[in-house]
């Protein structure tokens, strides 16, 4: 499969749902040992500069000029593995569905479209854009980022309240929603710790899992021997500081790892995508 992760307002959350979910959702298919994750952007290179410590997942950033043979590379590469396009807003969005829609097998393409409840019209503009230019395109469109929800699809209804509404403030829906409503299949809230220090970290949230994993099935020796070895301690036994600091590394990744974990409702509905 591709996933496309797109929306042609920017800040919208691609790259939480391209560099830590998808690759999260890939892993559990327990078929890949690395993953290609292509970055399509004018202004960012949120992929590239912030996975470079990643052993789970393979970045490039493609060009502006070259965007459309690698498409058609990634498109026709004959290959039966997942991969992850991130593409940045605007214009980009256009060129790469464009091009998307001479694919041989439209099947294998799903088009993630975050929504961080700021902009509903460059969201209805982009799936308008792709039920114009692609034949019954799949489309999944995540509630990201919602501030005070759970992590079910009707708490981040409720929080969105530029798009569904709210009765307490008197705000009616927004005037589009039935045109993709049928699309919005998932809810991803806030997560600033996690996705902060897997940044700082310069890795994927999955990374984090492999490294809580890891330490986790360690008595205090080896412990102390695997953080030496990741030279996060100077001698055989860390001091009080580099303990500290380490009992809150081994904190953040239990935060990512929880935050992973608890967005089952987006595999699940993914997974129904992929089926379909």
């Amino acid at each position: 499969m591709i996933y496309i992760v797109l929306n042609k307002k920017g800040g919208s959350g691609k790259s939480t749902i391209a560099s830590h979910l998808l690759p999260e959702y890939i892993r559990k298919k327990g078929i890949q040992e690395r993953i290609s994750l292509f970055e399509f952007d004018r202004f960012s290179q949120t992929s590239a500069d912030f996975l470079v410590s990643s052993s789970f997942l393979k970045t490039s950033v493609i060009s502006e000029e070259a965007i459309r043979d690698e498409i058609f590379r990634i498109l026709f590469r004959g290959k039966e593995e997942d991969v992850i396009l991130d593409v940045g807003a605007g214009l980009l969005v256009e060129q790469i569905i464009e091009v998307a829609k001479e694919s041989v097998n439209l099947d294998s393409l799903v088009f993630v479209i975050p929504y961080s409840d700021d902009a509903p019209t460059a969201l209805v503009d982009t799936v308008e854009l792709l039920e114009n230019t692609i034949q019954k395109p799949k489309i999944m469109i995540v509630l990201n980022r919602i501030i005070d929800a759970g992590f079910t699809l009707e708490s981040g209804k409720e929080s969105a309240i530029n798009l569904f509404g709210s009765k307490r403030y008197d705000i009616e829906p927004h005037e589009d929603l039935p045109k993709i409503e049928k699309y919005i299949r998932a809810c991803i809230p806030a997560e600033k710790y996690a996705l902060a220090f897997a940044k700082k970290n310069k890795q994927s949230l999955v990374d984090l899992r492999k490294d809580y994993e890891t330490v986790c099935d360690l008595d205090d020796d080896d412990l102390y021997a695997y953080w030496k070895l990741k030279e996060l301690i100077a001698g055989d036994k860390p001091t009080e500081q580099e303990f500290m600091k380490n009992q809150v590394t081994i904190q953040r990744q239990r935060m990512g790892v929880i935050f992973l974990d608890k967005c089952q409702e987006f595999y699940t509905e993914l997974a129904k995508l992929d089926e379909s």
